[in-house]
């Protein structure tokens, strides 16, 4: 018998792209998975809203009790009003184009809305373990078989509501990892997720100093409504 010939896994790539510095070097074209009202403003191939758009203005409230927050009653008010308008944009958009938007629930007023497959995900990987957007985004990555993930503007910067998420995004990228799944992270101004925490960029328990990847560059670009210079990497680290 001859011997078998090895079938060539077809890579299959996808961006998932966040608010963070970064964000304007993800891809332009492909799958681009972009979070909230920024893939209005951004190339992206489906916008994902890991909230509920129906949410009144209690139970909008509501969703801040989870983390400390020293904000008054009316300042978190007008940030849910300004959340709002941030889903309008998203529906208008999406209604426009077509394009799919990911999120808790089926919308009627949005054709091209999708619900999470949650039970579904989490019954393949026997964990409900999901903190924030990012994280299920990541899972479903490799719940659909892809065999590349680029992540842009990932910064979940600490000191804020992201700090706890940063855990768990870690986990989805270990995960990944054990998958046999390439994991690339770019443009990450903060780059809390680099190979290395030291100071000094040793090893732990090892006088090795940890080489970086890709290219370091800075740029001028429109975060937020300012022009600012940011760090990015181009290419890495590639895990």
């Amino acid at each position: 018998m001859g011997k078998k010939k090895l079938q060539k896994k077809t890579e299959k790539r996808v961006a998932i792209v966040g608010t963070g510095y970064g964000y304007h070097i993800a891809p332009k074209k492909g799958d681009v998975w972009v979070t909230g009202d920024l893939g209005v403003f951004i190339y992206s191939s489906m916008i994902w809203e890991m909230h509920n758009l129906d949410w009144n203005l209690e139970e909008g409230i509501d969703s801040y009790k989870h983390f400390e927050t020293t904000e008054t009653r009316e300042e978190i008010i007008k940030r849910i009003e300004n959340r709002n308008k941030s889903w309008q944009s998203i529906r208008e958009h999406c209604n426009e184009t077509n394009k799919p938007l990911m999120s808790v629930k089926v919308y009627k007023d949005i054709p091209s809305s999708r619900t999470f497959p949650l039970d579904a995900v989490a019954k393949k990987f026997d964990t409900y373990f999901f903190t924030a957007a990012i994280t299920y985004m990541l899972a479903y990555a490799i719940y659909t078989n892809y065999t590349h993930i680029d992540m842009y503007g990932c910064n979940v910067e600490t000191g804020t509501e992201w700090a706890y998420q940063r855990d768990c995004i870690s986990y989805w990228i270990g995960y990944a990892r054990g998958r046999g799944i390439k994991v690339t992270i770019s443009g990450s101004g903060l780059r809390p997720l680099r190979i290395h925490y030291r100071l000094d960029k040793k090893l732990y328990s090892y006088d090795i100093v940890q080489p970086e990847t890709g290219t370091k560059i800075m740029e001028t670009a429109n975060y937020c409504g300012k022009m600012m210079n940011v760090t990015v990497w181009n290419e890495g680290p590639r895990l």
